[in-house]
């Protein structure tokens, strides 16, 4: 099989401590040939210079925010980097402090090019435990970075003394994304067991049955909803009508994750959006007696979860 070269996304609102944490990540690495592709606005990348760079190659990407504009900067940097592919061991995106993580998640999950020749591992973000609640009430960026993540690493947590205020902050962070994992450090020091490998069907499904289908959260503009479903969906219908939800509403809609039943199908489709973008793959064998309910999640901002159960509704076999 043609090898893939793994990817991991870093992200977190200014001032998280990103580049601290993988720092830490080179250094427990060390003997893996490492690149990162480290992206600032600006003409000058501070956050650059600060790397370990003896540990790894460095890509500096300053001509914009690649989570905004997807420029031809990062495709060339990706194509470079695969012909280097017997020479790199693993890639390491981090973006800015104010960079929404889910465009570059989506070119990694959908655009073919990419696909063929590199694998996303998962999206990391750093939170930072004294200011992660401020930021969540003012920035929409930083809950689209929360949305976005497969993990989500709580930094800073040495000068908290106060058990129930990480207790809180875990509610917090479950409530916007219950599908990540929610792991606690400090100075960008974590358990790394988690990080390394891509999150599995079972690991999804697990998650995806032990989030209640009267999940109904809403915590200021943002809600998370989930759904369970009976009867199996209508794939080209769903994904025709998906498509042009995320059209219209893909701003308002950070993430949707779901293990969904089709007729006629032996196997669960996993399926998530990112951004505008849909990503469709297969699971597991439903069992011989197992019932094939479809189980979603959305999150987003000021959604109606009826109208949500209408719009998954009308895509199901009647």
């Amino acid at each position: 099989m043609k090898k893939k070269i793994p990817v991991h996304i870093i992200t977190g609102f200014l001032g998280a401590g990103k580049t601290t944490f993988l720092n830490h990540f080179l250094k427990i690495q060390e003997n893996e040939k490492i690149v990162v592709i480290e992206n600032e606005i600006g003409k000058i990348n501070i956050d650059g210079a600060s790397l370990v760079s003896s540990l790894s190659h460095i890509v500096e990407l300053t001509a914009g925010c690649i989570c905004c504009s997807l420029n031809d900067e990062l495709f060339d940097v990706l194509e470079e980097l695969y012909v280097k592919k017997d020479d790199i061991d693993r890639i390491l995106i981090e973006t800015t402090g104010i960079a929404d993580p889910g465009a570059i998640a989506a070119t990694f999950l959908n655009h073919p090019a990419v696909i063929k020749d590199f694998e996303l591992i998962n999206v990391i973000a750093i939170v930072d435990a004294h200011f992660i609640e401020i930021w969540l009430s003012e920035t929409e960026e930083a809950v689209r970075q929360i949305a976005s993540s497969d993990i989500i690493l709580v930094n800073k947590t040495d000068h908290i003394k106060d058990e129930k205020h990480l207790n809180n902050l875990t509610l917090l962070l479950t409530e916007i994304n219950p599908l990540a994992s929610v792991e606690y450090g400090s100075f960008g020091h974590f358990n790394m067991d988690l990080i390394w490998q891509k999150q599995n069907e079972s690991l999804t499904e697990k998650r995806l049955n032990e989030v209640s289908e009267k999940l109904n959260i809403i915590h200021g503009k943002i809600t998370t909803f989930s759904y369970t479903f009976s009867e199996p969906f209508v794939l080209s219908k769903l994904n025709f009508e998906l498509n042009r939800l995320l059209f219209l509403s893909y701003n308002q809609i950070y993430r949707m994750k779901g293990l969904i039943a089709v007729e006629n199908y032996p196997v669960k489709i996993l399926f998530q959006t990112v951004k505008n973008q849909i990503n469709y793959s297969d699971g597991q064998l439903w069992e011989k007696d197992e019932p094939r309910e479809s189980k979603l999640v959305v999150i987003g901002k000021n959604i109606n979860k009826e109208n949500m159960n209408h719009f998954f509704q009308k895509c199901l076999i009647k």
